[in-house]
């Protein structure tokens, strides 16, 4: 089954198409899913990805306390903690050989960011209590997208969304060899104007509120070519 809903879970879109099949009660869904559907191509398969160098601007960086932080190549990951709030400044963030983890009751804010995640254990967890508000970049390689995934990445790798308020999610999210698990009572993407999904897999466990907009006119972040003309959430594979 390329869709499977189990429980109380629901699907409610403009189209539902599954290159396989699907599984779970008719309720579940609105309308019924469209089956056997020809597969579609990864839409950012030909998107150049940036190229990092040796150098870390930070290694093993771990905050705290309330931080402004600046773009650069975050060695070991950025690991974010107890009650900060951290601001990011527009740029480019690379998590090397680390993950991008906030937990706690711990904020992260940004506008005009992206994030590329490179190397042993790049992977991002925003845990239970946290609030996440990003926007992806407006300019650049990186532009219209909020998280690109090494494409050289070893597939399957967990990356997972339980924040209570990751509203503003703006920009796609890509994710083309792993995983990404939302999960507990969050709630993504109600406030970001587009919003798109592109994964290896998708799993969505019990209690998240999920939305993905399409109001591209209304927002200053470029929609990646491929993306523009519905909502998104595409598996890869």
């Amino acid at each position: 089954s390329g869709i499977n809903t189990v429980k109380q879970a629901s699907i409610t879109a403009t189209e539902i198409l599954s290159a396989g099949g699907f599984k779970g009660p008719d309720s579940s869904f609105n309308p019924l899913p469209l089956t056997d559907v020809p597969a579609l191509d990864d839409p950012l398969k030909d998107r150049e990805q940036i190229v990092v160098g040796q150098i870390c601007d930070h290694i093993d960086r771990l905050i705290t306390t309330n931080t402004t932080l600046n773009p650069g190549i975050y060695c070991g990951g950025l690991k974010i903690e107890e009650d900060a709030v951290v601001q990011l400044l527009p740029g480019e963030y690379v998590m090397k050989d680390g993950q991008l983890n906030v937990t706690g009751n711990s904020s992260l804010i940004g506008s005009n960011v992206s994030f590329f995640m490179t190397g042993v254990d790049a992977t991002f967890d925003f845990g239970l209590s946290t609030q996440v508000n990003l926007s992806a970049r407006e300019e650049g390689k990186l532009s219209g997208i909020l998280f690109f995934e090494d494409r050289n990445s070893p597939s399957d790798r967990m990356f997972t969304i339980r924040s209570k308020d990751a509203e503003k999610f703006e920009g796609a999210i890509y994710l083309s060899k792993g995983t990404l698990e939302i999960d507990k009572a969050s709630r993504i993407g109600q406030k970001s104007a587009w919003t798109a999904i592109i994964a290896k897999r998708i799993l969505v466990g019990n209690g998240p509120n999920i939305v993905i907009n399409s109001d591209y006119a209304n927002s200053t972040i470029p929609v990646p070519e491929g993306i523009a003309g519905g909502s998104e959430v595409r598996l890869t594979q």
